[in-house]
């Protein structure tokens, strides 16, 4: 694995992997901003002198850089405490490491949850692209929705495409058949 500016990777594994989750398109390219440290958060742009603040806007604690936005946010630990979550992302957080070499990880292990019956990084990067969602809306003055309601929509829209996924193969696969036939 060899490091890019910015902290982001170029493991051709994680590369593959990362396409072929079964989360949409929008969710895949955050994915792959966040991998190569492109996400513009307040951190990122002040040590690049576009911005000189680099606090969080959401929970006004600390700087505001990709690790921050997706995992140790208030807001965001409270999302993933509510997902149940939790003790594996703190257990990727346990040595320092940067939110993209965090997400990496994540991606490379492509552990399952049982529970909720999808992929770990698929909850992972739509967990993260909705956290930064919501971001956006707070910055905007947009109202945002309670921990507990945003953790359930995390959930749902992770399920949902996966099931939609799931469907158009089967779906696929039938067609084929039946062209087969003819």
């Amino acid at each position: 694995m060899v490091a890019l500016q910015g902290g982001g990777v170029s493991s051709t594994e994680v590369w593959k992997r990362l396409w072929k989750l079964d989360v949409p398109g929008k969710i895949k390219i955050f994915g792959w901003r966040a991998l190569l440290g492109l996400i513009p958060c307040r951190a990122i742009l002040a040590n690049r002198h576009i911005s000189n603040v680099s606090g969080c806007p959401v929970c006004q604690n600390g700087a505001e850089d990709i690790r921050h936005i997706i995992f140790t946010c208030d807001r965001a630990r409270a999302v993933w405490r509510l997902l149940g979550m939790w003790e594996k992302i703190e257990q990727l957080l346990g040595t320092d490491r940067s939110g993209s070499i965090i997400l990496e990880e994540s991606i490379r292990r492509g552990e399952q949850i049982q529970a909720l019956g999808v992929g770990f990084p698929e909850l992972i990067l739509t967990g993260g692209w909705y956290l930064w969602w919501e971001r956006r809306q707070r910055v905007h003055g947009e109202s945002t929705q309670r921990p507990s309601r945003s953790g359930l929509s995390i959930a749902t829209l992770t399920k949902n495409y996966k099931l939609a996924a799931k469907r158009v193969s089967q779906l696929e696969k039938v067609g084929e058949n039946h062209r087969k036939m003819w």
